[in-house]
């Protein structure tokens, strides 16, 4: 009889021993909402800062473009913030990232770059806009029509963001960047 109840017991253990080892637990939670917004700006004749529009006529030549490019934490979190510039020339359904023949005039105090991504070296709190990470472009407009042909030209950028609560204690350091 001894000898059944401590193989009971024994196979009890086992039992509560592979359903707590089966059990996943998540190491990431997010609270809240985590959702960010990019800006691009240029200056009118006034002088004022205002939304960037397509169809702005650019000379051939090496050119110095107006633009602006900042954040803006639209969730309820503090965020870590990248954002990837490419800027594009395009023929039709044809594109191609000229970044290679432009050079843009980057915040290196507010704004650090790793591979592809600039990271917002700090936390950008809710309803927060970042400082400006580029406040100006050159482009090689002849380099780019000579290898690509006539195009017509846009500053693209992309942002992702994660929460930096329990995330960290820099944005290099960060976890969890979407893809």
């Amino acid at each position: 009889m001894a000898c059944l109840a401590l193989l009971a017991v024994a196979l009890t253990a086992q039992v509560l021993s592979s359903i707590v080892r089966e059990r996943p637990f998540a190491s990431m939670l997010t609270f809240g909402n985590a959702d960010i917004q990019l800006s691009i700006t240029t200056h009118n004749q006034n002088g004022d800062e205002v939304s960037a529009e397509d169809g702005q006529e650019i000379p051939v030549g090496t050119v110095p473009l107006d633009r602006r490019v900042s954040a803006t934490n639209t969730g309820s979190q503090p965020l870590w913030v990248r954002v990837r510039l490419a800027f594009m020339a395009e023929a039709g359904d044809k594109e191609w990232d000229i970044a290679e023949l432009s050079d843009f005039s980057v915040n290196t105090d507010a704004w650090v770059q790793r591979g592809e991504w600039f990271y917002l070296l700090d936390p950008l709190e809710a309803g927060e806009t970042s400082p400006v990470l580029i406040d100006g472009l050159t482009v090689d407009t002849a380099a780019a029509a000579q290898q690509y042909g006539s195009h017509s030209y846009r500053l693209s950028a992309h942002a992702s963001a994660v929460q930096c609560k329990n995330n960290a204690n820099t944005v290099l350091e960060a976890e969890g960047w979407p893809e």
